[in-house]
């Protein structure tokens, strides 16, 4: 098997590209054919065991950041999307047919006058929990 530098990308199927010890690893660059291929990215990992597909539920007596009138508490959905960085890393939850089923008429209302998408939020990590 060959080396390569990897000042650049191969475009030669026949040279495997490695990593040389200078550059921190020795093994296959990690878009060889055993790899999971270009464009791979690990999931990102958070405290609390939230991650991108987590089923929460919203802790009791929080209130919709959009309506502070309306409480949300208990309401449950899955995790679509992170942002930030801990400690003050948001949610994007995307809620379930039996929340969306369950929501205040008024709520949906207000969202639609205000062109918010009601079936999804977002929401502080010290405002959920992980659903068991």
């Amino acid at each position: 098997m060959k080396s390569i530098a990897l000042d650049f990308l191969p475009v030669r199927k026949d040279i495997v590209p490695t990593w040389t010890a200078s550059q921190g690893m020795v093994g296959p660059w990690p878009y060889d054919s055993v790899s999971k291929g270009p464009g791979f990215m690990a999931k990102k990992k958070v405290s609390g065991g939230i991650d991108t597909g987590t089923r929460i539920r919203v802790k009791p007596e929080v209130k919709s950041n959009e309506f502070p009138e309306i409480t949300i508490g208990g309401w449950t959905g899955t995790v679509m999307e992170i942002s930030g960085k801990p400690p003050s890393q948001k949610f994007i939850i995307e809620w379930d047919d039996s929340t969306i089923s369950g929501m205040p008429p008024d709520y949906v209302s207000r969202c639609e006058s205000q062109q918010l998408y009601h079936a999804m939020a977002c929401l502080g990590g010290d405002e959920i929990e992980v659903v068991s």
